[in-house]
């Protein structure tokens, strides 16, 4: 609940940084995350992406959602291996760190068993996911760029909160069981690593037209993932609109208000948050 708050109450605050006009001189890496901040935002906003925050998330909802990253990763590890020879893409090719395949693999076992793979089945969504990323292997494999670096880098941030908030909502009590997706075991340093990686993505020499492209694939990568929590929602309803406005609302009020907050102020607002949480629970 409380990384949720904080995404809303201060996403506000990096809006002017992320926004800000860019030109030709900002690195790819930092240019990337300027073009898609609206869709970052969009997505975290998702009522799905939702339940994994708030630790309400179901296991058969989370089993699924598993299973269209095992098909969208193996896509994406299937044809960045037959491109690792472009001269773009060979800089930033690391399957032994980055690829999730077989992690997922692992991950599907615990959820649905030895006979996963007849358990599963692909969304519409993440058919489309993989023809844009089979599309792209086989046209320009340039662009297959920016999906990694969406991906694979949310993976490495964003992915480590998710693991333990998945291992705590779920009951993961069996030490990494269900989230060898976030383990990374050839990562010593995650931070180190996605150093060295930007600074091999910055150091690409682009043409205005690439650099513009890569900008535009990394917002139809965002969107791509978008599209697919809408597919997981329509599969398993989880929060109403109505009931996360009311979170919104409310952390409008605790944005705006007085920065000295009375002991009964606070458990007044913490009753409140409580109890929006308890309805949106599943």
């Amino acid at each position: 609940m409380h990384i949720f708050i904080y995404i809303l109450v201060f996403s506000d605050l990096k809006k002017d940084k992320y926004l800000t006009k860019k030109d030709r001189s900002t690195p790819l890496d930092q240019a990337m995350l300027f073009a898609t901040f609206d869709l970052h935002r969009a997505v975290e906003n998702k009522p799905f992406v939702q339940t994994m925050i708030m630790k309400t998330i179901t296991r058969p909802a989370y089993a699924t959602y598993l299973s269209q990253l095992y098909f969208i990763y193996k896509a994406m590890e299937e044809v960045g291996e037959h491109c690792q020879n472009d001269p773009y893409v060979k800089p930033l090719y690391f399957p032994t760190e980055l690829n999730r395949e077989k992690a997922l693999i692992e991950d599907l076992v615990y959820f649905y068993g030895e006979k996963w793979e007849s358990k599963i089945k692909c969304t519409p969504a993440t058919i489309r996911y993989i023809d844009r990323i089979t599309y792209l292997g086989e046209s320009n494999p340039a662009m297959l760029i920016p999906h990694n670096f969406v991906r694979y880098f949310g993976d490495l941030s964003g992915g480590q909160v998710l693991k333990y908030k998945m291992r705590k909502s779920l009951k993961l009590n069996e030490e990494d069981k269900g989230v060898q997706f976030y383990i990374f075991e050839n990562v010593v340093d995650g931070n180190k690593f996605m150093q060295f990686y930007t600074n091999r993505l910055n150091a690409l020499e682009l043409s205005n037209a690439m650099y513009d492209e890569m900008l535009e694939e990394a917002r139809n990568a965002f969107q791509l993932n978008m599209d697919l929590f809408e597919d997981l929602e329509k599969l398993y309803p989880c929060i109403k609109n109505k009931q996360l406005e009311q979170v919104k609302k409310l952390v409008t009020v605790i944005r705006h208000s007085q920065k000295t907050w009375t002991i009964s102020a606070i458990l007044f607002v913490l009753a409140l948050i409580t109890k929006v949480y308890r309805d949106v629970s599943l």
